[in-house]
């Protein structure tokens, strides 16, 4: 997985909220795709000393992008003052914790850890995806920020396309705000309707989203889509 402009541009709008020091959790290491010159313009991290991954060229084929070197995410994030962790179903970069979305937390892993936590292409490969987003939720800070990118019309990447009422109602119902919930290239924005259907998008798109936790209330409640809970019947209003 890897962080794009659009990601790291709604990072640093996170990060103006978050504690210093913070804690970040990554779901999946993310490779933090943007040259070092437009990082340091980003974070202001004009004097900042990077360190760079020694299999940049690997990655960078790998993703297929045009980059001469790749900085290395966690250093990236202590730079910017976060705390940095990854969770992953197996330690390809060698640093994560290896954990298993699909099924619940041990009841003695604490909870409530993280400031952000970053889903950057993870949950959408997660078969018990209510499972894994359940998780997610425990795992963020009371007042924390939740961020995905997920695909909204690439098939066959992962088991599920997401679309925006599942962020609504999911955060809506469990004590979160939505803060933001666009359709993404990974450059720039498009409008998304919230809840009514919409067609006629560009393909590989993903969607972006920003949650805030308002409240912590486990255990979370799996919602009705928003659609049927204003329109049971399912009748013209």
């Amino acid at each position: 997985m890897g962080l794009r402009l659009i990601d790291l541009q709604i990072i640093e709008r996170i990060r103006q909220n978050l504690p210093k020091p913070g804690r970040v959790l990554s779901l999946g290491y993310p490779d933090v795709l943007l040259a070092e010159t437009d990082l340091r313009k980003l974070f202001d991290l004009d004097s900042a000393e990077f360190q760079f991954r020694e299999d940049s060229a690997e990655i960078i084929k790998w993703h297929g992008a045009v980059l001469d070197k790749l900085v290395e995410t966690k250093h990236f994030f202590s730079l910017l003052g976060l705390e940095f962790d990854a969770w992953d179903i197996h330690a390809s970069r060698g640093v994560e914790k290896e954990v298993d979305l699909n099924h619940g937390l041990d009841v003695a892993e604490p909870v409530c850890l993280y400031d952000l936590v970053i889903d950057g292409g993870t949950v959408e490969h997660c078969f018990n995806i209510a499972q894994a987003m359940s998780t997610i939720a425990l795992m963020v800070k009371q007042g924390g920020f939740v961020f995905h990118d997920n695909p909204c019309n690439m098939y066959n990447h992962g088991f599920y396309n997401l679309n925006p009422t599942f962020y609504f109602d999911w955060y809506e119902s469990n004590g979160f705000v939505v803060t933001l919930c666009a359709l993404t290239d990974g450059e720039k924005y498009m409008p998304v309707e919230r809840t009514t259907r919409f067609s006629e998008i560009p393909e590989r798109m993903s969607l972006v989203c920003v949650a805030r936790k308002l409240i912590h209330n486990p255990p979370y409640k799996w919602p009705m889509q928003m659609k049927y809970r204003g329109n049971p019947d399912l009748k013209a209003a």
